[in-house]
């Protein structure tokens, strides 16, 4: 069944007013996850009561995260995460975010080894049922780049494949957007994305601007996250000006996420 969430330009607005109609529950998502009409407008609601608790992010903050995220974005500039709002629901505080209907042809992909990239960039080798090689690439784009900066600003936990979408455009050009937020922000070093293929390039005199803004507005999001958690944004952007480019992964630990799509 397929969605339409109108104009690409008012994902952005985060004003939801109106009657609320469940559509349905999206069942792929790890929490519960809804299909919401709310007045005019389509958006996913996340309640709080129906999060699952994670070992290594305190319970009931995973709406709030997905807020922050939002927040974020808009505030600094990036204006890559749909709008998202708390929100009193039909079943309790959760977050609500803007749908965004996907392009046909996604930003993250898997390609046999003898296709044609086509200026993708591979970041994970694999293998097929039959040994065939196979690739995780990603598209080779200013937008995503941006994408992979805030990731490492809002420090993201699990950046798949699945949670980058094109968002093609009547009279402009495709659109970038991020979702899936909730486990972001932690105080410690979690960076897992498929997004690698930018490592050690450079920072643009644009990046650097969207880290500074980034760094400044940290503050606003003491209501949605913790104080450590909001230094840690402040502490993450003064390391990544200081790199002056795209870190490479880490190798302590795993650093994409699984399943990588």
């Amino acid at each position: 069944m397929e969605f339409s969430g109108g104009d690409p330009d008012l994902v952005l607005d985060p004003d939801f007013d109106g009657d609320w109609d469940l559509k349905g529950r999206l069942s792929g998502a790890s929490n519960a996850t809804f299909l919401a009409q709310v007045g005019e407008r389509l958006g996913v609601y996340k309640p709080v009561r129906g999060e699952r608790p994670l070992g290594d992010f305190p319970d009931g903050t995973l709406a709030c995260r997905e807020v922050a995220a939002y927040r974020l974005s808009a505030a600094a500039g990036y204006d890559l995460v749909p709008a998202t709002v708390l929100i009193d629901g039909p079943f309790g505080t959760g977050s609500l975010q803007a749908w965004v209907d996907p392009a046909e042809e996604d930003p993250v992909q898997v390609v046999g080894d003898g296709d044609d990239l086509r200026d993708r960039i591979p970041v994970i080798e694999a293998y097929g049922r039959f040994d065939e090689p196979l690739w995780v690439v990603h598209d080779n784009s200013d937008r995503l780049r941006e994408l992979a900066l805030f990731d490492l600003v809002a420090n993201n936990a699990d950046r798949k494949g699945g949670h980058v979408l094109a968002q093609a455009r009547p009279d402009g050009p495709t659109r970038i957007f991020g979702i899936d937020h909730g486990i972001c922000f932690h105080a410690l070093d979690k960076v897992r994305t498929v997004l690698w293929g930018f490592a050690e390039e450079k920072f643009s005199d644009h990046h650097r601007e969207l880290l500074q803004r980034s760094g400044e507005v940290a503050g606003e999001l003491s209501e949605l996250l913790s104080i450590t958690e909001v230094i840690a944004i402040e502490q993450r952007v003064e390391n990544l000006l200081r790199l002056g480019r795209f870190p490479e992964p880490v190798e302590d630990r795993y650093p994409f996420p699984w399943p990588p799509l």
